[in-house]
């Protein structure tokens, strides 16, 4: 019969270790001609086989997924949420101030975190060319920074001092 091997020293056959979905077109001719008729008991077996099979993992997999720890909400305050919108706003106005050429490198640095060497190779240029770009995105960043901050404190003295 298919997967029997005689076992060690002797012993019984070992019961077959393959799964019905791994079972050779041999495995089917020695079952049709050891027990003719009911190759469609045979089938049917296998199928419920199959499909209990896979109702277990699944029941397991729940399970365990069930055991994880749930990840908490964090409830943002309202104010929180303006000032993420807000400064996703700010990154864009910088970034669209930008070069191409220096807003690709300052983007593939910062955000995609790649290494100069990669991001060379990825625009085919030169590596000193990578940094002086970055360098030059760097300082554009920290002049909009410094122009934000005196915006903020030119309103706040118009606030405090009417």
């Amino acid at each position: 019969m298919c997967g029997e091997s005689p076992g060690a020293w002797g012993s019984p056959p070992t019961p077959p270790r393959t799964s019905p979905r791994r079972c050779s077109s041999a495995c089917i001719t020695d079952f049709t001609h050891s027990a003719p008729g009911s190759m469609r008991a045979w089938l049917f077996g296998i199928t419920r086989n199959l499909v209990l099979h896979d109702k277990r993992s699944y029941a397991r997999r729940e399970r365990h997924l069930a055991a994880l720890p749930q990840p908490q909400e964090t409830a943002r305050e309202p104010d929180a949420t303006v000032r993420v919108q807000q400064a996703a706003a700010l990154m864009q106005a910088f970034l669209d101030e930008l070069d191409l050429d220096k807003r690709l490198v300052f983007q593939m640095t910062e955000i995609e975190e790649m290494t100069a060497d990669e991001i060379a190779e990825a625009l085919a240029i030169p590596l000193g060319t990578v940094y002086s770009r970055l360098r030059a995105a760097r300082a554009r960043l920290e002049r909009f920074r410094l122009r934000l901050h005196a915006r903020d404190e030119r309103r706040h003295a118009c606030a405090t001092n009417p």
